[in-house]
Parts: structure tokens; C-alpha cells; sequence
């Protein structure tokens, strides 16, 4: 969970807008899915750069809009 809001606040610090596209409330384990700037940033690129890999955990998460909140669903 830490990796991803550590990535989740480097993509809104490099996003133009301070936001994510949307609020994602379905859960998922696909980063790429996660976007700003009507898709130019992913999240999946800033965990890659951070960690060298996408989620492993095999857990999903879910993110506010603002980014403040990313809640972690365990398998």
C-alpha cells in the first residue's frame, strides 16, 4: 500500500490538472488503468520507476479522485 500512494503522489504532483482522471471505485490490480490528464500519466509508470515492477501483492485498490484516498482490498 505504500509503494502505490507513494506513486499515487508523484503522479499528482506531476500532473497538471492535481488530479486523477476520475474516481476509480471498482477495484483493480491494473495500474495502467489508473490515469491523469486524460491519460497521460499512469500510475503503472511511476510504480515501475519507483519499485522496478507493477502491483505483486495480489491485492486490488480503489482511489478518490483527489487522490487522498486509495483504500487496499486484500484477496
Amino acid at each position: 500500500l505504500h509503494n502505490i500512494q507513494t506513486a499515487t503522489m508523484a503522479l499528482l504532483a506531476d500532473s497538471t490538472a492535481g488530479q486523477l482522471d476520475q474516481a476509480y471505485t471498482t477495484p483493480t490490480a491494473d495500474m495502467n488503468t489508473i490515469r491523469a490528464d486524460t491519460g497521460a500519466l499512469t500510475l503503472d509508470s511511476y510504480l515501475i520507476r519507483l519499485n522496478g515492477t507493477s502491483v505483486s501483492s495480489g491485492c486490488t485498490y480503489t482511489f478518490s479522485q483527489d487522490g487522498k484516498v486509495v483504500t487496499q482490498i486484500t484477496p
